[in-house]
């Protein structure tokens, strides 16, 4: 099976649903655009990622692990849905849906707002130093676009994610 064989079937899978009532995407031929996955750096600025590239796991407040992920695009759809997968190797792949993604002009083109991608589960010891391939497709009334990033999975938040392992005390620092 080739590399990305398992991306057209899952992001199928999680396209379940529609986007506005007049849009029936089998009466449109969509057009693509093109975008980059990534995610904010330290300045605030988007960083694509790349082969070498590492992204932060997240532990949100109900327990779902996820990254913080967002799209640069040459253009911003009027409207449109993300359809997310996360694999890492010897696991299934792990998909997900955000019904609205929003954009803002920035330098680069049009970037989105933070599109959560989901890991499995919420074992995040599992998951340190392992490689995860990325993909999103955002989808618009009369466009898309795809974008597929392979990432090095890090976390740096020691005391909330170590799960009693570390010494923080009241700092909330190691």
């Amino acid at each position: 099976m080739r590399r990305f064989d398992w991306l057209i079937p899952l992001l199928a899978l999680v396209a379940c649903g529609s986007g506005p009532a007049d849009t029936d995407p089998t009466e449109i031929d969509k057009e693509e655009f093109a975008c980059e996955l990534g995610a904010l750096n330290a300045e605030g600025g988007f960083a694509p990622y790349g082969e070498a590239d590492d992204a932060e796991m997240v532990l949100g407040f109900q327990g779902f692990l996820f990254l913080r992920a967002r799209v640069e695009a040459e253009r911003a759809p009027s409207w449109c849905r993300a359809l997310t997968s996360l694999e890492v190797p010897g696991e299934a792949p792990n998909g997900s849906a955000r019904p609205e993604v929003s954009f803002e002009a920035g330098e680069g083109g049009h970037l989105s707002d933070q599109i959560p991608i989901f890991l499995p589960t919420a074992n995040i010891s599992a998951y340190v130093g392992q490689t995860a391939t990325l993909a999103a497709r955002l989808e618009g009334p009369t466009e898309f676009c795809v974008a597929v990033a392979t990432v090095t999975l890090r976390d740096d938040d020691a005391c909330v994610h170590a799960g009693g392992e570390d010494d923080c005390g009241d700092t909330g620092t190691p």
